[in-house]
Formats: structure tokens, sequence, C-alpha cells
């Protein structure tokens, strides 16, 4: 009898109206919180017992806090730079070497020569009877002041004593070029006349000088220029050298041409100008200092 009630019962009884249930929103849980356990329960419906009410949708998973870490370590300090050493101080230059100062050669008469080739005129009439002779200098002092590498500092000072000229001194002839001697007992009288009014005049000028003015050209074949004092007379003139100078040793040599009127005597002549010498002069220096 229960059994058929039951059915009917459940036929004839209506059935209350549905009321939505409304779902739980899901509130927010601060991340650090954790959500209790009972609102993650199914809530019972306020009617009708026995209904599930359909289960909360699932909370988000807490969003992670950041683990506070430690604060980074200070980066080590950097090794401390070694200061470049300082440079050595520059190495002085070396002073520059004081450039060479002249030096002042005393000339040796005894050494060197010193002497004026005389020829004798080709054209006279007795010509035959003529010679030509080297007249040397003796006795003479003279100076050059000289410097290798610059021919301008040069200074050249030479005195010759009219009296201290000889006739063909031994040897000088054949230095010269000329042929035999000239005999001993003629050398008196030439000198004599050399020495005559109308000659050198030896006691009126007493001295024949050379004192340079300027050097110039090369070192090694400078070319002297100076006054020349012949007879009383200058004239300015011009002497292409060689020289050479060591530390222990100085040679000069040249040849100079002239004339004995332009120093104010004519040339000697004889026999009413059968004999006669020739105007022009060659003077010839080859002398050495210390």
């Amino acid at each position: 009898m229960l059994l058929l009630l039951l059915p009917l019962q459940a036929c004839t009884t209506p059935e209350p109206p549905s009321v939505p249930v409304p779902v739980p929103v899901p509130v927010p849980v601060p991340a650090a919180e954790p959500v209790p356990a009972a609102n993650l329960a199914p809530q019972p419906s306020p009617e009708g017992e026995g209904e599930e009410v359909p289960a909360p949708s699932p909370a988000p998973e807490p969003t992670p806090t950041p683990t506070p870490t430690s604060a980074p370590a200070p980066a080590p300090a950097p090794a401390p730079v070694a200061e470049p050493a300082p440079p050595p101080p520059p190495t002085p230059e070396p002073e520059p070497a004081p450039p060479p100062t002249p030096r002042t050669w005393t000339l040796q008469p005894r050494t060197g020569a010193l002497y004026v080739l005389v020829r004798y005129d080709r054209g006279t009439a007795l010509s035959n009877l003529a010679h030509d002779h080297t007249i040397a200098a003796t006795g003479w002092q003279g100076t050059v002041r000289w410097q290798a590498d610059d021919p301008t500092a040069c200074a050249v000072d030479i005195t010759v004593p009219v009296s201290g000229l000889v006739v063909d001194p031994p040897g000088l002839r054949a230095k010269a070029g000329l042929e035999g001697d000239t005999p001993e007992d003629d050398k008196p009288k030439i000198q004599e006349n050399m020495w005559g009014k109308k000659q050198l005049e030896k006691d009126r000028f007493p001295t024949i000088s050379f004192v340079s003015t300027r050097c110039e050209g090369d070192p090694a074949n400078p070319t002297v220029r100076g006054r020349l004092t012949i007879h009383g007379v200058t004239r300015d003139v011009s002497l292409p050298m060689k020289v050479s100078a060591t530390d222990d040793r100085f040679t000069a040599s040249g040849v100079l041409d002239l004339k004995g009127t332009t120093y104010g005597f004519d040339p000697y002549s004889a026999a009413l100008g059968a004999v006669k010498n020739q105007d022009a002069l060659r003077l010839v220096i080859d002398v050495t200092g210390r």
C-alpha cells in the first residue's frame, strides 16, 4: 500500500518552483592570507533541503609575492690602478762643440822658400851674355792665422828685409828649373845692382811686405787677397794658393806674377840696353809653419 501511494504522491504533489540560487562571487582574497576552508564548502540552498548547490569556482591561485631577496652585495671596489711611472727626465742633449778657432802659425824661413824668378830679355843684342836668376828672401818673418773649415778667418802678415835678398843660393836655381850655377864671383855685383838707385833702393825702402785683406774660396785652394808693398809702392794683389793644415804642420804654396814697373822701378839693363832683364817677375811662395 505504501508502495502505491508513493508514486501517486509524487505525481499529484506539485513541485515547488525553482528558485535560482545565486552563485557566490569569489571574493578576492589578499594574496598573503590563506583562504578559509569554510568558504570553499558548498553552501546549502535556503529552500529545499537535499539540493546540491553548485560548488563555487575555485579561487584563483594566489599570486606569489616575490620573496624579498637580500640586497645585492656591493661590487668589489676596483683594484687601484697603479699610477704610471713618471717618464725619465729627458737626456740633456750634448753641448754643441764650440766652433773651431783659428790657429796662428809662425812661418819658418829655413824650411820654406820665398823667392822671385828674374828672367833676362832674349831680344837684346848681347842676350847671350845674360842669365836668369833667382832672388831668395832670407831673414824674413811671417805669421798665418788659419781655420781649416773657414778660409775667411785667415790673416797673413809677412815682412822681408831687402838687405836679406840673396842671388842664386845653392840649390834654388835647380828648384826653379834653371840650368847651371852662377859663378860665386858674379853674385856680389848682381846684388849691388839689385839694391841700387834704379832698382829696389834698399836704403830708402828697407822692407817688402804683404798683409792680407781677406781669403775666400775652397779651404784647400783659397784665394788670398791683400796688399803687397815693394819699393815703397803698395798694390792690391790676389794669390791663388794651395793650403794644408794639420795639428802640427801648416803648408802653403802659390805663384804671383807681377811687374817691376808697377812698383816704381825699371828692369835692370847694362851696355846701353844691350843686356836687359824682363819687366815681368814671378813671386814663388812655398812656406811651412809651426
